[in-house]
Formats: structure tokens, sequence, C-alpha cells
């Protein structure tokens, strides 16, 4: 089975990049295919309509009726699945390495040849109906997002409370907009025949050029304080810091940043008993960013938790990290690069937006908001 000698991507016509990684000792083959744009372009008349064409594109194509579709999935193993966020929409799967070429045939037909069908539709809005049912509540970084960002497209939530009345006309006219090559990035990693990946990827340059989204002025951030700190009960407090300057090259930067607040609330946390978990990562988008920060407690901790944080996070901000804690975060940060090479799907995804050669990897600053500039949530 032939292999190129190292990670290369190809640029088709369309602008659409396809980016191989292979593993030859890999027993199993990962493909991505990621669509920029997301929900941050939708409007108040399409709402919603994004998310359920992520559900649409699984159903059922020009060729393959949903089950035979659904066979053709399982027959694979069954790890093929859809994703839209704020900036982007996504198709993914895993198999065999012998199957490299079928996942890779199945995920383009799925992206090229649609058929939104009145039935499927009309199927598929109940489904996400009983999303909101089941899930009943507001992730935390879905909360976070949505009042650090009010009154703009990014701070919307993604899976809209109101979804705007959908046909299959109008997912149509929304597909075209949205399946163009200057959009696409593919990537494929782990065990694989190229000359076979590449016939099954080849209709992707066939696409359009299209255009690149749109993302108007980026949102302000907006500092403030909602809920109200109760001892009687188990809470889960929430923190969000911009990242501000923001510089896009400086990814690496924003994650040693959650990396040096995760280590230091993780052991002012620990060392007084105030907190049962403690979570830190980074929302990096196109123009914005911010850190969040979500710490957990139990009854009669809860205040002198929220004080314990603020009093981390105001100290932080002010004098920024000592030398020896961002050595510590910086090993960190390669030690867990290192480790990510090895999941295949979390590869494949970071190369549909940062391919070999921009990486923004080699910024590396960390860079904290004036003390004071916080969002704090309490739930």
């Amino acid at each position: 089975m032939p292999h190129p000698a190292a990670t290369t991507t190809q640029t088709l016509p369309n602008a659409g990049r396809i980016t191989f990684d292979p593993r030859p000792q890999a027993a199993s083959v990962a493909v991505v295919l990621r669509l920029a744009g997301g929900t941050r372009e939708e409007t108040a008349a399409d709402a919603g309509h994004l998310h359920l064409l992520e559900h649409l594109l699984l159903r059922r194509t020009a060729r393959a009726d949903s089950s035979a579709l659904a066979r053709r999935v399982m027959a694979l193993g069954g790890m093929v699945n859809a994703e839209t966020g704020r900036e982007h929409l996504a198709l993914m799967g895993r198999a065999p390495a012998a199957l490299a070429s079928a996942l890779a045939d199945l995920l383009v037909e799925c992206l090229c040849e649609p058929a939104f069908d009145e039935t499927d539709l009309a199927l598929e809005l109940g489904v996400i109906e009983a999303e909101r049912t089941f899930v009943g509540h507001t992730p935390p970084d879905e909360s976070l997002i949505r009042l650090a960002w009010p009154q703009h497209p990014l701070g919307r939530l993604l899976l809209p409370a109101d979804p705007a009345p959908a046909n299959p006309a109008a997912l149509q006219r929304l597909w075209a907009r949205q399946c163009v090559g200057t959009r696409l990035g593919v990537a494929v990693v782990g065990a694989f025949d190229v000359a076979a990946v590449e016939a099954a990827l080849a209709p992707l340059a066939k696409l359009p050029a299209g255009t690149a989204p749109d993302w108007g002025a980026p949102p302000q951030f907006v500092p403030g304080r909602y809920g109200d700190l109760c001892e009687e009960r188990p809470a889960s407090l929430l923190w969000a810091l911009p990242c501000t300057p923001y510089d896009r090259v400086n990814t690496a930067g924003w994650e040693l940043t959650a990396t040096v607040l995760e280590f230091t609330l993780a052991a002012a946390l620990r060392d007084t008993g105030l907190a049962y978990a403690c979570a830190v990562w980074p929302e990096v988008y196109s123009d914005t960013g911010l850190i969040a920060v979500q710490v957990s407690t139990v009854p009669g901790r809860v205040a002198a938790c929220a004080d314990a944080v603020n009093a981390c996070l105001d100290t932080l901000c002010k004098t920024g990290p000592a030398p020896e804690l961002l050595s510590l975060a910086r090993a960190a940060r390669s030690a867990r690069a290192a480790l990510a090479r090895d999941h295949l799907e979390d590869r494949a995804r970071a190369l549909t937006q940062h391919p070999p050669g921009i990486d923004p990897a080699p910024g590396q600053r960390i860079v904290l908001p004036p003390a004071g500039c916080v969002l704090q949530i309490v739930v």
C-alpha cells in the first residue's frame, strides 16, 4: 500500500485544500471534510437551517436513499458523523485502513450530492426538537459565548429556540452557497492508499469556487456578572476572559494562556479544598476569542470559591505568570500537542483549519486582559 513520505497539501483549482497525513503503521484512517461558514452567517430568516442541513446530509443522497446510506455507514464500522459550529460545518468519519477510499467516497457523495426530501425534513425537525427537549439546558460554553458577545451573530445559540421555517428549496439554495471550493478544507490521516483516496475525492474539484465567508465586524466583549451565589446547593461557576488584543496567529498563545490559568487555579483550589473540578479552555474564532473557566464547587463553599478564582484572575491579569509557570505551561502544551497527533480524528480536524505551512504554533505569546475585564456566571 503506497504512502507519501510526509504530510502534503494540494490546492484544487477551485481553491479547496486537501491535506494527506500518512501513518503507515495505523490500523485505521480518519477523513474530515470541513466547510468554513457556520451559524455565524445565519440571519433571522434562516436561523437553525445549517444545523438542519447537517442532519440531512447523512440522511439521503441523489444516489442512495436513507436505508442504503445507513447500510453503507454500518459497513464502514458506523463511525460517520457531522457537526455544525459557529464558523464551520463538517462531515467526518473513521474506518479500517482497507476501507479508506470507501469512507472518502461516502463523505464526498453526502457533501456533493445531497437530496433534501420533505419526509426527511419533517423527521429531522422532530429529531432536533427532541434534542432541545432532552438537553433541556444551555451548555456552559454556550452561556459564556451568548453573554460575552450579545447582539452579535457569533453570540447566537448553536441550537436556536425559535428556528426559522425551512423547506427543501430554501435548504438547496443555502447549500449551494455553502458547498464551494473556497470554503473547503479536507484532511486524510492514517493508513490509506493515496491513489484510491485521491480518486474518491476527485469530485470535490468540480465544486464551484464560490466566495469565502464574510464575517463583518468582530464582536465586542461585554464584561459583567450574572446569577447569585447560593450556599445551599452545588454550583457551577463560569468565567470568560477576552483574548485581547486579538491575533489569530497567536492561537498557540491562547492555548498557553488557558494552560497557565488551569495550573494556577487548580493549585489554589486544590490546596484549599474549595472545588472538586476545574476546567479551562480557549474558544478561538476568526477574529475574536475568549478563555473559558468552569469551576464546580460544593454547598457552603460557593462564595469562597468564587472569591479565590477572582483573586487568582486579578493577580494574573495584573502581574502575568511567573517564569517557571510559563516554562511549565509551554512544556505541557508541547506534550499535549505530541499526544494529539496520535488521535487521528483530532489531527484531521486541526489540519482542515491550519494545514502545514500556515500553522500558527510559532506565536506562543501569553496575553491576559486588563484586570476586571471578566464575565462571571453562576449556574
